[in-house]
């Protein structure tokens, strides 16, 4: 059995369940909110998000460089929560 956090998007207002092993990407289109994306395989980075609270993992591949991932930022099409989070989207 895979553990479930709440991912709140902060600006949506919104909270969704994640799966630790969905990306938030895909959690949230399950249930109809809809996120910005393009290529959703980390290449874009149209789904850029600025991470407010918690820990994610990154699935690779992803286009994010390291100084852009230290200051925050992940890509929703590739980050898979690994606790409650909030995120800037």
């Amino acid at each position: 059995m895979s553990a479930r956090y709440e991912v709140r998007l902060r600006r949506s207002r919104v909270t969704i369940g994640v799966d630790e092993s969905e990306t938030i990407l895909e959690a949230a289109a399950a249930v109809g909110v809809a996120l910005p994306y393009s290529c959703a395989v980390g290449g874009c980075m149209a789904c850029k998000a600025r991470l407010v609270a918690g820990q994610v993992e990154l699935k690779p591949p992803h286009g994010l460089p390291a100084d852009t991932r230290e200051r925050g930022w992940i890509l929703l099409c590739r980050a898979c929560p690994r606790s409650d989070v909030e995120i800037d989207a």
